[in-house]
């Protein structure tokens, strides 16, 4: 019965994007057409056998990618098909190469879950939280082994016994931390259904640093600047970082670079509406960037994990609005990191809290106090992210070895 009561809510919840895509360009992305996605899908793997990965966006396919290259490199499985929900990761998503198919997640609904499962599955891997009550159960009625890899819960993810009960469909659940460990024993999951696993996207964010990377645009405007990096921002952060750096001088001599999340247009106009326009330059409007400017707007995907090597201070946004995004790629320079108050959900950012390398702040004041703290401490962040990634590296391997050892 919560099953169709939730499937009746995951309908009104599709009825609900599709009205919203009248005025919202992301909401009118995701309003695809469950029977043409899954038609799609089916003549697209055929009878093949493949192996199923499932993210939310884009930042858990990063984190899932060395799992998946382990795996591959190890034979496991000659397909692989690819799902996002959100538009992030279908819009941003470059590895179709290496995929049988790549594909929007139908909604969560009977008939395109039941018809997803009835392909040849060998096995169906998902990252952090994407817990889906029917796909999980028409997986589950087919004998299909689900795994979930680097899973983080909050304090309040498992609550809902429609996702506790789901949870127990699982083969195997491998934790990124203790805190989601505990969770999952006290949700009365069998002890062989749970084990610790580690956060892979530790892995790819190394992988990532060892990358050559040389900007001569950002070289150019930023001479020798010290730098702020404010990566992944939304208004809310915008607003904070500007009010901050208007009223406070510890960082007068610095450069300030700011990658919205939503590069579109509109939302970079909205974004430098909050800066000096006399010292601004935005990245794909300038063929070269004019390097008395203060602030630059990095408008472009694909760069500012890299980027980051030539910050000394990082701001990450999104720990105001939707959840925070991704601070290791910056950590991974040993760099101090700032970020807002809604982190619950990041097993990384309670460590680096931990560490003393990472702030979170709720004012221009802590923010402030904040940047203030991190700067004065500069070799003491360096060294203690160098031994934290260093004793954290290695888990891609593990899981993938977990995986294989466990999957029919």
């Amino acid at each position: 019965m919560r099953l169709q009561i939730y499937n009746v809510l995951i309908h009104l919840y599709a009825i609900g994007v599709k009205l919203a895509g009248w005025i919202n360009a992301k909401a009118r992305s995701r309003d695809q057409d469950d029977k043409l996605l899954t038609q799609a899908w089916m003549q697209r793997v055929g009878t093949h056998s493949y192996t199923w990965v499932h993210c939310a966006s884009i930042g858990e396919y990063h984190q899932i990618k060395p799992v998946i290259d382990h795996l591959k490199a190890r034979g496991f499985s000659e397909h692989w098909v690819i799902s996002f929900f959100s538009p992030s990761g279908m819009e941003q998503f470059v590895d179709q190469a290496d995929f049988l198919h790549a594909s929007y997640l139908p909604f969560d609904r009977f008939r395109a879950m039941n018809e997803l499962a009835s392909t040849n599955i060998k096995c169906f891997l998902v990252t952090k939280s994407e817990i889906w009550p029917i796909l999980w159960d028409s997986l589950s009625r087919k004998n299909i082994d689900i795994f979930l890899v680097a899973a983080a819960f909050g304090p309040q993810s498992l609550k809902s016994s429609l996702i506790s009960q789901t949870l127990k469909k699982a083969k195997l659940i491998l934790s990124q931390d203790k805190q989601s460990l505990d969770m999952m024993k006290k949700a009365s999951l069998r002890p062989d259904q749970y084990s610790f696993g580690g956060n892979p996207r530790i892995d790819r964010v190394i992988d990532i640093r060892k990358e050559p990377f040389v900007s001569r645009k950002i070289e150019q405007w930023k001479g020798d600047a010290p730098l702020m990096i404010v990566g992944s921002s939304w208004i809310p952060d915008m607003r904070l970082i500007a009010e901050y750096l208007q009223g406070y001088s510890e960082l007068e001599d610095y450069k300030v670079c700011i990658a919205p999340h939503d590069i579109g247009s509109i939302n970079v106009d909205r974004h430098a509406e909050l800066l000096d326009e006399k010292q601004l330059v935005i990245w794909s409007r300038s063929s070269k960037l004019d390097s008395a400017a203060r602030f630059m707007i990095l408008d472009t995907v694909g760069i500012l994990a890299k980027a980051y090597r030539y910050a000394d201070i990082v701001y990450i946004g999104g720990g105001f609005k939707t959840g925070l995004h991704n601070i290791l790629e910056p950590a991974v320079y040993q760099l101090p990191v700032i970020f807002g108050p809604k982190y619950d959900r990041f097993p990384e950012a309670r460590d680096l809290i931990r560490l003393g390398c990472a702030h979170s702040i709720s004012s221009v004041t802590t923010l402030h106090h904040a940047a203030e703290d991190l700067l004065g401490r500069h070799d003491e962040v360096k060294k203690a992210l160098e031994e934290y990634f260093g004793q954290h590296s290695g888990s891609s391997e593990r899981i993938a070895d977990i995986i294989i050892a466990n999957a029919k």
